[in-house]
Parts: structure tokens; sequence; C-alpha cells
């Protein structure tokens, strides 16, 4: 019982430090920087910033259908966790607004505002969707979306979708906004830019920097192989029988997980051992088991 207390509080603290971290990089990065990185988030910001409506009403005011969606088509707790982040991130964005809390903008110097506001807001989302919970928006959308295409990280679900929110805010700027062309284009390359850093920081925190790459390698040469994985990169091998289609010889696929630091070592070795060897690398969203994340 204590455990399931204390593992309540742990989720708990960090839902309200990814929605803390969310609200803070809208109020002081994307805002002041005139940014669209995107999502709901990046459209509120749009809003703001061309009408002067404030964000966290816009925020909540896109989500709700969103969530009314996820309601029915994922399940009754998604809904109800992406209530509760959607409403923990735009109350403590109006938070801020309402105190004045401190807003950064150099235009001399935007990528700084891009790149702090993307691993912020990153980090905030990954807290979020590692405890279960849903900040709304596209992180919705990225998440009923991978339920039919599980095989897809959420992180590359939600840059696409944010690319195209990017696309309508350059027209929007242009027309609504009537900005010239130049400052629309350097904003525009700097919300990809806190897109991409977005991305990256959230599937740090998902993945604790874990991701890992599998390598399938058609060989002939098995047991030297083999050895050298064992000794020279410390991973396991599955072997499996194979034969060949357009050959008709039989052979062996040996089946490898290496982390991403070991990928040149492994290609080096194969290049050693067997050249003539065919091998494809698949990326992995997770891997857990020895030598990598353990399972809970």
């Amino acid at each position: 019982m204590n455990n399931k207390i204390a593992n309540n509080i742990w989720i708990a603290i960090k839902v309200l430090v990814g929605a803390l971290l969310m609200s803070v990089s809208i109020h002081t990065f994307t805002i002041p920087a005139k940014f669209f990185p995107g999502g709901v988030s990046g459209i509120a910001s749009m809003i703001q910033i061309l009408t002067g409506f404030e964000a966290s009403y816009t925020v909540l005011i896109i989500n709700f259908p969103l969530i009314v969606l996820a309601f029915f088509v994922k399940n009754k707790t998604f809904a109800v966790k992406s209530l509760v982040g959607t409403v923990l991130m735009a109350g403590m964005l109006r938070l801020w607004s309402f105190i004045g809390l401190y807003t950064y903008s150099n235009p001399s110097q935007p990528l700084l505002s891009a790149i702090a506001g993307g691993i912020i807001s990153g980090a905030g989302i990954g807290l979020l969707v590692g405890s279960d919970f849903c900040p709304g928006g596209t992180e919705i959308a990225g998440v009923l979306l991978q339920k039919k295409h599980n095989s897809v990280s959420m992180s590359y679900i939600i840059l696409a979708i944010n690319c195209v929110v990017v696309s309508v805010g350059c027209i929007l700027y242009k027309f609504a906004g009537r900005m010239a062309t130049t400052e629309i284009i350097t904003i525009a390359i700097c919300s990809l830019v806190q897109i991409y850093f977005n991305s990256k920081s959230m599937d740090i925190v998902l993945n604790g920097g874990r991701q890992a790459v599998k390598f399938e390698v058609v060989t002939e040469k098995t047991q030297e192989l083999t050895s050298a994985i064992l000794s020279e990169i410390g991973r396991s091998v599955t072997i499996m029988n194979s034969h060949g289609g357009y050959s008709q010889a039989d052979n062996n696929v040996l089946i490898c997980v290496v982390s991403r630091s070991q990928i040149s070592s492994f290609k080096r070795l194969l290049k050693r051992i067997d050249p003539h060897a065919f091998a494809f690398a698949i990326n992995t969203r997770e891997v857990l088991g020895r030598g990598f994340k353990k399972v809970k």
C-alpha cells in the first residue's frame, strides 16, 4: 500500500512539473518570439499574437472536442487524464500571464528561444505522457493515431502534424498579420527548430536515452560473427535458420540489438568478418531486458 501511495505521489509530481515546463516554455519563449511550433499550443500562441486573445483560453476551447473524441475512441481514463493535463497546463499558462512571469525575447538571436523553448516543452510533454497523462492537442491525436500504427514513434506523428500547423501559420502571418516575408521565414525556420528539439527532448525523457537499433544479418559465417559480437560488443545474438528465395541457399539470420553508440562498432565488425553479408537495421522505440532497461 505504501508503495502504491509513493508511486501515485511520484506520478503527481511528474504531471505537475510537466505542465509547468510546457506552460513556461509557451509563456517565456514561444509567444514573445512569435513562434508557431505546431500543435494546439502553437495555434493558441498565433491567435494571441494576432488578436491578443489569451492563449490559455484557446488551449481549453480547442482541446475540449479532442478530449470528447478521446473519450469515445480510446477510453474514459485517457480522456480524464487528458482533461487534467490540459487544465493544468492552461491554468498555469494563465497564472504566468496574470503574475507577469519573465519573458525572453532576443530578435538578434531567435534560435536561442527556439532551442530553449523546444527542449523545455519537450521535457514537459515527456513527463506527462510518460505518466500516462496527456497535455492535449496533437499529443491526443498522436496517441490515437499510434493506437492504429504502433510501430511509429509518437514523437514523429506529432512532428508531422506540427509541420502542417507551421505551414498554415506562415499563411496567417502573411495575410492576417501582414508581416514581412523575411520575418515570416525567420519565424518559420525557428518554429521548425523548436519542433525538432521538442521531439528529441520528448524522446529522451520517454525512453531515457535508451533507444537502440535491431540488426538482422543474413550470413554464412554464423559462428565467427556470433563470437565476435559476444566478445567485442558484448551483445547477445539470436540465430534463426533461413533459406534464400533467390540463391536457394541455406543460411542463418542473426538478430542483434545494440545501443546507438555501438552501431559503428557493429558495422566495422560486420565488414571485417563477412563483407558479403546482407544486413539491415531497424530503429526500436524501447528495449527491455538484460543489458538495457529493466522490466518493471
